[in-house]
C-alpha cells in the first residue's frame, strides 16, 4: 500500500530516515477533538492477497504509546466528502 493525496487542504508529514513523506488532513470533531487522516492505496499485489482471503493490515506507530486509530474504506465514515 501507498499514502496518496485525497483532498484539498492537505499537509505533509515529513518523513526521516527512510521513511518516505506522508500527505494528511487536520480536522477536528466535534466531540473528540483533533485528528489527522492519510488515504492508502493499494497495489496490484495487494488486491489479489485481498481476493485470496490473505490481506491483512498492519498499523506501526513509532513511539512509546499507541494512540487511538479508525481504519476504514469510505472518507464519510472519518468525516470527510470525497
Amino acid at each position: 500500500m501507498k499514502p496518496i493525496e485525497f483532498t484539498g487542504g492537505m499537509q505533509t508529514v515529513l518523513g526521516e530516515g527512510g521513511i518516505a513523506d506522508l500527505p494528511v488532513l487536520t480536522i477536528r470533531y466535534e466531540n473528540l477533538g483533533l485528528a489527522i487522516i492519510s488515504c492508502w492505496q493499494f497495489s496490484l499485489s495487494d488486491l489479489l492477497r485481498l481476493l485470496l482471503g490473505r490481506l491483512r493490515v498492519y498499523v506501526t506507530v513509532l513511539g512509546e504509546r499507541q494512540p487511538a486509530i479508525a481504519l476504514a474504506t469510505n472518507c464519510r465514515e472519518v468525516g470527510i466528502d470525497g
